[in-house]
């Protein structure tokens, strides 16, 4: 087995699994006003897992515009997904706060797709997935320590793994060729996927957890 077929069937299970959540949030958890959004960056993240596979499966058998349109897509669609993700995260702020990261998510998605029609590069995507989940600690940190809208251990949890699979991808960390650098993102980022729906799946609204904080429960 070749890396390219290798990355193509590693893909499949991230798209399935990110497709699967996504639902499952959206249906049954839309009461949780996290829930939505982070549903929503599930589900763009398992379009992207679907476009990058077929990508890597199909590429040779299609013409070098048809490839890089393919590929762009594929990055657009993966800044979609972290635009969703810091809107998750910041969905337990008051109004000011909230406005101002929603508008740098915007911002930051808009640079990448500047970015996404040069060349084949994972490397813009990496970076703005980085970013975004740096922001994504520290908002859930701050979270915390106020209105405690996220459950705190799992989306730590998630950003950090996705962030190890990030370095996997940029350091192209290849244990063996079939075990080569997009797989170990996407199998860490199979980890980090539910990690993120759990945290939607039992996250309280922020008015809740400012609740419980004054009670004592």
């Amino acid at each position: 087995m070749n890396a390219e077929l290798a990355t193509a069937l590693s893909d499949a299970p991230l798209a399935l699994l990110a497709s699967g959540l996504a639902w499952h949030l959206w249906s049954r958890r839309a009461g949780h006003p996290v829930a939505r959004p982070m549903a929503a960056f599930l589900a763009a993240t398992g379009i992207a897992a679907a476009l990058g596979g077929t990508w890597h499966a199909a590429r040779e058998l299609v013409s070098p515009e048809v490839s890089d349109a393919w590929w762009s897509a594929t990055i657009v669609t993966l800044g979609l997904a972290d635009v969703a993700l810091l809107i998750a995260a910041t969905t337990p702020l008051s109004t000011g706060p909230r406005g101002f990261f929603r508008s740098f998510a915007w911002a930051k998605f808009a640079a990448l797709i500047g970015f996404s029609f040069r060349g084949s590069s994972f490397l813009p995507a990496a970076l703005d997935q980085g970013v975004t989940l740096a922001a994504v600690l520290g908002l859930a940190a701050w979270d915390r320590r106020t209105q405690r809208g996220l459950r705190f251990a799992p989306t730590v949890a998630s950003a950090v793994t996705a962030l190890l699979a990030g370095v996997c991808q940029v350091g192209r960390l290849d244990l063996t060729p079939v075990l080569n650098h997009n797989v170990l993102y996407h199998l860490l980022a199979l980890v980090a996927l539910a990690g993120f729906w759990r945290s939607a799946s039992a996250s309280r609204s922020g008015t809740a957890g400012v609740r419980e904080k004054m009670t004592g429960t």
